[in-house]
């Protein structure tokens, strides 16, 4: 990302921004969706916000509520985060092989997929999240 010039634009960033919708999300809907406090997303917001890729405005439904929208450059760097996933995901098929490619592509989703069902018990959090 670094290259594509979003530099700012981490992985807890994009999954923050990946759950705002185009109508955009409330801060307890952002926190529910990503399973985490609304003070770490707070955080990320505020980081979001001063970097200009988000916004907040007053709810058009209900005064009381701030929604967070992405702006065109979050938009932006969305977008260079997906082409750059789909470069690995053509890259790495390309030298596995489709067959290789899929299965190994399945295993790992099996594995995230097992591991948000059934969190690893052992001391510091799952060995996913090390």
């Amino acid at each position: 990302m670094e290259i594509a010039g979003y530099p700012w634009f981490t992985e807890a960033r994009s999954g923050l921004i990946a759950q705002i919708g185009r109508s955009g999300a409330t801060q307890s809907e952002i926190a529910a969706a990503l399973g985490t406090s609304k003070q770490a997303v707070q955080q990320l917001i505020d980081d979001l916000t001063a970097l200009g890729a988000v916004a907040r405005a007053v709810s058009r439904k209900d005064a009381r509520f701030r929604i967070v929208r992405v702006t065109s450059k979050g938009a932006a760097a969305a977008r260079a985060a997906n082409a750059a996933k789909q470069a690995i995901h053509s890259e790495a098929r390309e030298r596995l092989g489709a067959q290789k490619f899929d299965a190994m592509f399945s295993a790992l989703m099996d594995l995230m997929e097992s591991e948000v069902e059934s969190p690893s018990r052992r001391a510091g959090g799952s060995v996913l999240s090390d």
